[in-house]
């Protein structure tokens, strides 16, 4: 009679061993859990730490005309105050291409855009502080929609193109038995961290300063200190021990705040912390990119595409922050897993008077699947079937095709 042996429970490996379907405690769970892991308004302030603040605009569009902080300056608890022409490096910090200036520089591009920044004795007198400025602005017509930034071709960077056989895409419409329009509005969303904005900047000797930081990308914050202080980049040290939550919101527009607590704290020599409070958080920080899209498709009479037209028009916002890779992204992702036939992808990355969107968890991956599966379901509808059915008959497959808009190779796809 053969012996049996009990197979080892996964679920008992032990902890040091790598095995799939095992849970493992985040390293900071315990901690978390307690209340006692810190995050950066936990950092025991040195001694003499002051406060920050900034004043926002009160129109979207529009010239500085004049700023008066007279009253600012006079305000309770008042150390400092500063504008764009007083920052000694780079006046603009945008990630990737310019268009973000560190506090607004004779333009006022969106409704809550930071014209200036104060420093008080306390978090409340600065916020205070920061209600009494004034700026004089020649107002002007805001662009707010998709459809005014066409009229106007206002743009943060130039559209993309690309499809497969783009020179066949009108004749095959032209000759297919079915076609379908359709459009999507597919609204921004706010990242909710439960963890706001905030920086801690102590200055050290030799014009160094050290940065605590609630940022996805500590590197990106030390390169725009050192340049926005004009010093070298070793001189900036940053310490990010964890966010309270991110999601793509604090990947390029956790660095202003820094920047600005810097600025202070190298003007001061005193230790500067910036919180945002959540009014202003949500009011001066980008969201996941609203889109407004079209699509056009030929397919015959069992749902199988022939031929797509898409326009994807991502609202970016005033600059181009992290757009044209996120617009890219929606353009890649349009096809989600179908075979698309005769292709012609074109994306537009709109300039509006609002707050610049950035990076949100999808980097434009959602606004484009969403496109795909929207889609589907015209096709299904116009036919009378099954959109399952029609979603197997379109993947990527021998009966379909294997190349996607942007020239990949789908490969392993044996589907029937």
């Amino acid at each position: 009679m053969r012996k049996l042996i009990d197979a080892p429970n996964p679920l008992q490996q032990n902890d040091k061993q790598s095995v799939v379907h095992v849970s493992k405690k985040h390293e900071s769970a315990t901690r978390q859990v307690q209340g006692s892991a810190n995050y950066v308004d936990d950092v025991i302030e040195p001694q003499g730490t002051l406060y920050a603040a900034v004043g926002v605009s009160q129109c979207a569009k529009g010239t500085i005309n004049s700023i008066n902080l007279d009253a600012v300056r006079q305000s309770e608890g008042v150390v400092d105050v500063v504008t764009i022409d007083d920052v000694p490096g780079h006046k603009d910090i945008g990630p990737v291409f310019e268009g973000d200036p560190l506090l607004a520089n004779g333009e006022i591009k969106f409704f809550g855009q930071p014209v200036f920044a104060v420093l008080a004795t306390s978090v409340n007198l600065a916020r205070q502080a920061a209600l009494k400025g004034k700026v004089e602005v020649s107002e002007a017509k805001p662009i707010l929609s998709a459809e005014a930034a066409h009229q106007q071709q206002t743009f943060v960077r130039p559209l993309h193109r690309f499809g497969q056989h783009t020179d066949r895409v009108e004749s095959t419409f032209e000759k297919a038995i079915h076609q379908a329009h359709g459009t999507l509005s597919i609204g921004g969303q706010e990242h909710m961290y439960l963890e706001g904005q905030v920086s801690l900047a102590i200055p050290d000797e030799e014009d160094r300063m050290k940065i605590y930081t609630s940022s996805q990308h500590p590197s990106e914050v030390q390169k725009l200190v050192a340049e926005v202080l004009d010093v070298k980049l070793h001189r900036v040290m940053v310490d990010m021990r964890r966010m309270g939550g991110g999601f793509g919101g604090k990947e390029t527009q956790a660095a202003q705040w820094a920047c600005i607590a810097a600025l202070l704290a190298s003007r001061n020599q005193c230790a500067v912390k910036l919180r945002l409070p959540r009014f202003t958080d949500m009011h001066v920080t980008g969201k996941r990119h609203p889109f407004e899209n079209e699509f056009d498709v030929a397919f015959d009479e069992t749902g199988k595409i022939e031929a797509t037209r898409m326009t994807i028009n991502g609202i970016c916002g005033h600059s181009p922050d992290l757009s044209d890779a996120i617009v890219d992204r929606a353009m890649f992702h349009a096809d989600n897993g179908y075979f698309l036939g005769d292709s012609d992808i074109v994306g537009h990355r709109l300039q509006t008077n609002m707050v610049s969107h950035t990076a949100y968890r999808g980097f434009g991956g959602p606004q484009g699947m969403i496109m795909a599966e929207a889609m589907i379901d015209k096709i299904a509808r116009a036919i009378g079937s099954d959109p399952l059915s029609v979603r197997k008959r379109n993947l990527y497959g021998p009966t379909t095709g294997s190349l996607t808009p942007y020239g990949m190779k789908v490969e392993h796809n044996l589907l029937p």
